[in-house]
């Protein structure tokens, strides 16, 4: 008797575990409020934003005084930004503020970087391309051998899986006359061809040093950069643009976001205070004249114009209700004292996430409780003989209410 009750309680523990993923899965299915941030811009024209806001089926085209503008306005208010549009219809204007347009430019300093928290911590394949960025070549083209950084810098033939000792010894040796140490801690880099240049690989030694590699016509380049170790480096994104400003991008344990400048490597510290790597998205804009920051939490944004040299010159927040905060929020928050999910918005990876309901919780698992009291009376069961139904449903709510009813116990 005592095998089977113990193996009836396992089903039911099981079951409450697949209702707290099934329940609220479906619940959101039927109930989900979709929630869309708006799209936040600068007009050089008026130094003013402006927002994009998708509603339903529509896109309502606004400024900040609440004023709607048509979508024709709208781009010819953003015109670096609509510059292909406006020119195929013949309304790109010649000049703005002062400067002389020319598409080429417009389009060499329209600049778009996105960052994901899911982006952060990445695992990585530890194998990685090192091209050739002076081949004399149009295009850039993707090596035959993949390197990776332990004991020492090893290059390795993709189609035959060899080392190539001759390339393996010299960027080894390279490195460790830079003061090199190995193994490496991070490698961060853009590995694909489809990019105008390439800037190699910027890797953190494991002293905490950040080195600049790459091959130039066949021989390694290696270079400390100077970058400081401190705060810690959680992530570095590289992303080679034609206006050479900069490598790419640090983020820091700190929250602070930096780019890696062509001038000496120097880090210039975005203006950003309520970044958080782990719950934030991150955009990056810029064109001839400024750059735009946005950061996008849950339930809000924060977006940045500074000029071409990053001191502030504008900034506007928005906030609004999240979908725990809508109607069906505060339902699911009370109705489920917690919930297991498979998906993670902070993540890219399926695994098993678990999110606690509400206070207010607390009276659906009392009546859930009571429920299961009347239920074991009107039975004419002994109470005692239920005390681990009775616990479970006191913690998991209408999810055990349901499990312990779908496998009663046996007969007494």
């Amino acid at each position: 008797m005592k095998t089977i009750r113990f193996a009836r309680l396992a089903l039911v523990v099981l079951l409450i575990l697949v209702f707290a993923w099934t329940i609220p899965h479906y619940y959101w299915k039927a109930f989900d409020v979709s929630i869309r941030a708006p799209r936040v811009s600068y007009s050089p024209v008026t130094d003013q934003f402006f927002l994009l806001k998708p509603e339903n089926k529509a896109v309502r085209y606004m400024d900040l005084t609440g004023k709607e503008y048509t979508r024709e306005e709208y781009e010819r208010l953003l015109p670096l930004a609509n510059y292909r549009q406006l020119a195929a219809t013949g309304q790109m204007p010649d000049s703005l503020r002062g400067v002389k347009l020319d598409l080429k430019e417009i389009a060499l300093n329209n600049l778009f970087v996105r960052i994901m928290p899911a982006d952060i911590g990445m695992p990585q394949i530890p194998l990685f391309p090192m091209i050739e960025s002076k081949s004399g070549r149009v295009k850039l083209e993707m090596p035959d051998a993949f390197f990776r950084i332990t004991d020492r810098m090893e290059f390795i033939d993709a189609a035959t899986n060899t080392v190539n000792e001759d390339q393996t010894r010299l960027f080894t040796d390279t490195l460790a006359g830079r003061g090199f140490r190995f193994p490496a801690k991070q490698i961060a880099g853009n590995p694909t061809t489809r990019k105008a240049f390439d800037e190699g690989y910027f890797v953190v030694d494991a002293a905490d040093k950040v080195f600049h590699i790459k091959m130039v016509r066949g021989k390694p380049f290696c270079r400390l950069t100077g970058i400081p170790a401190t705060p810690r480096i959680l992530q570095m994104f590289i992303a080679e643009t034609s206006l050479r400003e900069y490598y790419g991008f640090i983020i820091a344990e700190d929250n602070s976001v930096s780019l890696i400048s062509y001038d000496a490597y120097r880090l210039i510290r975005l203006p950003l205070e309520r970044y958080d790597h782990r719950t934030c998205a991150l955009f990056f804009g810029g064109d001839l004249f400024f750059r735009t920051l946005t950061v996008q939490g849950d339930g809000w944004l924060e977006t940045i114009v500074t000029d071409r040299a990053y001191a502030v010159k504008a900034r506007y927040s928005e906030s609004w209700p999240t979908r725990v905060e809508a109607t069906a929020g505060h339902v699911a928050s009370a109705l489920f004292p917690f919930a297991i999910h498979l998906e993670d918005a902070d993540s890219p990876f399926v695994n098993l996430y678990a999110s606690a309901g509400s206070v207010h919780a607390l009276w659906v698992l009392l009546v859930s409780v009571i429920v299961l009291l009347v239920s074991i009376r009107l039975r004419r069961r002994k109470i005692r003989g239920h005390v681990a139904d009775i616990v479970l449903v006191a913690v998991s709510g209408i999810f055990g209410l349901l499990a312990v009813h779908m496998i009663p116990p046996p007969e007494e």
